[in-house]
């Protein structure tokens, strides 16, 4: 099963790098330039596990980990960054991070890592986040080609038809 992964980074350049070595890995990827944004991502389409930047304007990378995991608890959330240190990487652990991966990042290390949180548990897969008023929406499996039965548009042909979302 493919799984869906959330990449935020308020350098699109860098969202993209790391959108395409995991599509590489059979990922479907959607990239987010904002904490924002990728809880409005989430909210409508929802995902199995999100990469995101450490250090954004506004809200950093643990901020977003801590909404996430207040609307959501147990979302894999893997949190890039060009400043590891082992401080950090206890700090970022401790707010309850998937995994830590430090830029400049190994492709093959960052896809074993998204894999692995992929993993976690699927009975999450996709679940929609709780907005803060406690009403959730529907989960976005309800309309997934697996349960309309579209066979012919399989998540990995319709990945290789179409480069990826940008929100």
């Amino acid at each position: 099963m493919t799984s869906r992964v959330l990449i935020v980074d308020d350098e699109a350049r860098m969202a993209e790098v790391v959108a395409a070595a995991l599509r590489r890995a059979g990922h479907e990827c959607e990239t987010c330039a904002s904490g924002e944004a990728a809880l409005a991502a989430l909210d409508e389409r929802g995902a199995d596990v999100v990469v995101t930047d450490w250090k954004m304007p506004e809200m950093d990378g643990v901020d977003l980990l801590r909404l996430l995991h207040a609307r959501r608890p147990g979302l894999p959330v893997v949190l890039l960054t060009a400043h590891g240190t082992v401080p950090s990487a206890v700090a970022a652990m401790r707010e309850g991070a998937f995994d830590y991966v430090t830029k400049p990042f190994d492709n093959d290390e960052l896809r074993a890592t998204v894999g692995r949180g992929a993993r976690a548990d699927p009975s999450r897969a996709r679940e929609p986040l709780a907005p803060a008023g406690g009403h959730l929406r529907y989960a976005p499996t309800a309309w997934s080609r697996r349960a309309l039965g579209a066979g012919s548009s399989s998540p990995s042909s319709v990945a290789s038809r179409r480069p990826g979302r940008r929100c």
